[in-house]
């Protein structure tokens, strides 16, 4: 057995038993994310094998929806501790929201005058739906960082629901389905890589191009 395949059995092993211990490590995993504090592929990873999980049977329908819930409130304790620290005004988080856009965001909508800002001008970047998507493209800290100056913490938490069934159902139904076609754990993970590793550049490229826009617009 490869060193892979040994660590995977691991994580199959921990991910396949509904206690405290797996409850406590996806709160703690979920909560620190919001930060921006992760190990990439990691999240994903956990939801594959839970899907992965349920079709084996050693994770019922109500546990996963369990499991799911509980991640979700992992990142809403997050957001609002997030929030909480912005509403302080925590001088590390405004220094790297300057850092970041230089300017308000409100502001740069109203005053700039490029292609780009009145394109944006007609989207509502207040709108769950809009921070949803946001968090699902790569932009999950810009949003949040706006969000928080402005006091939105209800469309931060309705956009994190959307942008989570989203997100962690396609994971949960990847893991699922690839146990249903007889997927070894270790491939699916492997498939699964590949995949996100183009999601990832596709996002990270975004995100430069937003980032490179924004701070050459013009106030």
């Amino acid at each position: 057995m490869t060193v892979m395949e040994n660590i995977t059995q691991s994580i199959i092993a921990f991910t396949g038993t509904f206690n405290i211990w797996l409850i406590g490590s996806i709160i703690l995993l979920f909560f620190v994310n919001e930060f921006g504090i992760f190990v990439p592929y990691l999240m994903e990873t956990v939801w594959l094998l839970i899907g992965y999980q349920m079709f084996a049977g050693s994770l019922s329908v109500v546990q996963v929806i369990l499991l799911w819930i509980i991640a979700v409130s992992g990142r809403a304790i997050g957001i609002a501790l997030f929030y909480r620290l912005i509403g302080l005004g925590s001088p590390w988080i405004t220094k790297f929201y300057q850092r970041y856009f230089k300017i308000d965001v409100s502001q740069k909508l109203k005053d700039g005058n490029s292609v780009f800002i009145k394109v944006l001008r007609r989207v509502n970047i207040f709108s769950p739906y809009t921070a949803a998507f946001g968090r699902l493209v790569g932009l999950k800290l810009p949003f949040t960082l706006t969000l928080s100056l402005k006091k939105r913490l209800r469309v931060m938490i309705l956009a994190l629901i959307i942008s989570s069934i989203i997100y962690d159902t396609i994971y949960i139904l990847a893991g699922f389905i690839g146990g249903n076609i007889k997927l070894s754990p270790v491939m699916v993970i492997l498939y699964s890589i590949v995949v996100l590793a183009v999601i990832y550049a596709l996002s990270f490229s975004l995100r430069c191009i937003f980032r490179k826009i924004w701070i050459k617009t013009p106030a």
